[in-house]
């Protein structure tokens, strides 16, 4: 499931968490039709892939760049209908820029990876409601653990592989592919690489992200015959590590 949305930038702060990262919080207007959806993405970011990208484009060429965040919920704000998203801060991202109208036009992308089986969406979203409160986990309300989300020792999380430091750990074996390899294996959890073909964005950034989203669905991977070629490839030529 997918839905865009024309936004406009209505707030913006870069700040200090009580762990010392530097974030940054973004909100941006939203049609009033849309809360409701937007509401119920928020909401299933524990039990599904859910992903919230910006996206920037100049009205002059129609060149783009894309924002990933994670949702902090959506909510009217003094009457005004508004998305609060949150990324890890980045200078680049110049934030301020995007409240400039006339030069960029913004779009909200909301995608759903549904389940193939069981509840869709809003079902999922009306049953956990009365009977699981949300939790919050060092200040991102559901965050799925991408890079985008905030880092802590202390979270745990039954649906992801823990991730150690040992030269065996999925962190440390995505370390050593080069971009080819993420890629194979980002196409095999179901995603599009080409969707990263920013050119204000760089490899070592796409890369990062890929790292991410590959190691939520790597119990998905183990055992896969992708996996193994790909670890033959990176095992047998030895490649360096990549920069994060």
């Amino acid at each position: 499931m997918k839905s865009e949305y024309t936004v406009r930038a209505y707030r913006t702060e870069t700040k200090y968490d009580t762990h010392d990262d530097l974030i940054s919080l973004l909100d941006v207007q939203v049609p009033a039709d849309a809360l409701e959806f937007l509401r119920a993405a928020h909401n299933a970011q524990d039990s599904k892939d859910v992903t919230f990208t910006v996206r920037v484009a100049q009205r002059s060429d129609g060149d783009f760049r894309k924002l990933v965040f994670t949702s902090k919920g959506s909510k009217m704000k003094d009457f005004v209908p508004v998305a609060t998203l949150q990324k890890w801060a980045n200078a680049g991202d110049d934030l301020n820029s995007l409240f400039d109208a006339a030069r960029f036009e913004l779009a909200l992308i909301v995608q759903v990876q549904e389940p193939g089986k069981g509840a869709g969406l809003f079902e999922e979203a009306e049953e956990q409601q009365p009977e699981a409160p949300q939790t919050v986990t060092v200040g991102v309300l559901n965050a799925p653990k991408e890079i985008q989300a905030l880092p802590s020792s202390e979270t745990e999380d039954a649906e992801f592989t823990p991730i150690t430091e040992d030269a065996d750990s999925p962190e440390a074996f995505l370390a050593r592919c080069a971009m080819d390899d993420l890629s194979t294996l980002l196409q095999a959890v179901g995603y599009d690489p080409t969707d990263w073909d920013d050119p204000k964005s760089s490899d070592e950034k796409d890369m990062a992200e890929w790292r991410g989203i590959i190691l939520k669905h790597w119990p998905d991977l183990v055992g896969t015959e992708v996996l193994a070629e790909v670890r033959h490839d990176v095992e047998g030529e030895g490649h360096a590590p990549a920069a994060d």
